[in-house]
């Protein structure tokens, strides 16, 4: 941001384009640095809610995309495959 800086306070030939230019870019890069400084934590905030209401409570089954767990197989009186 301040790379930009010194075009903000030029002088000498042909200072008016170097002005606007140079003030543009840094107040570009000023309002950017802000907008994501508050908008980064308020995604990561409503991702994080997302995931968390998709999540199922304590309690009930837990499911993996719509399927229900499979519950293993007991085999009955001890012999394996019946």
């Amino acid at each position: 941001m301040l790379g930009v800086f010194p075009l903000v306070i030029a002088h000498g030939a042909g200072p008016g384009m170097r002005q606007t230019l140079g003030t543009a870019a840094f107040a570009g890069m000023i309002g950017v640095t802000l907008f994501w400084i508050l908008l980064t934590p308020l995604f990561y905030f409503v991702v994080r809610w997302l995931v968390e209401r998709k999540a199922p409570a304590a309690g009930e089954p837990s499911q993996a995309h719509g399927v229900a767990t499979p519950v293993p197989a007991v085999a009955s009186h001890g012999q394996p495959g019946t």
